[in-house]
């Protein structure tokens, strides 16, 4: 019997995304996957190259594959338009959609939190 061995750790973000897509490879055969990026902007630091690796796997592997969807947020709007949305290099115009997000209500916090089980007097 094969004992597994487990992959050896990624030296910068093209081979993350090289193991990333290793992964998925077989889970994507079988149904739809969602891949979620939070927080994009604190990926992308100065000299990481993730948002270059980043784009070089949406070009070349990720957006070939239709059951695949990538959702990217952050905190940062104004670098997320900056850098993903108003980009002219490897991710341009690969925004497909924008969801806007808006904070709860106060009503809505309210039912969100009595649904947790969250007893809070006003």
């Amino acid at each position: 019997m094969a004992i597994p061995v487990a992959p050896a750790d990624p030296t910068n973000w093209i081979d993350a995304f090289s193991l990333l897509s290793d992964h998925l490879k077989s889970l994507i055969k079988k149904e739809p996957v969602v891949i979620f990026f939070d927080e994009l902007p604190w990926l992308c630091t100065p000299k990481s190259g993730f948002l270059q690796a980043f784009g070089h796997w949406w070009n070349t592997w990720a957006s070939r594959r239709p059951l695949m969807k990538v959702v990217i947020c952050g905190s940062a709007a104004s670098w997320i338009i900056r850098n993903i949305i108003n980009d002219r290099g490897g991710l341009h115009n690969r925004v497909t959609q924008r969801i806007r997000l808006l904070p709860f209500t106060l009503a809505e916090t309210v039912h969100f939190l009595h649904h947790l089980g969250v007893k809070l007097d006003r």
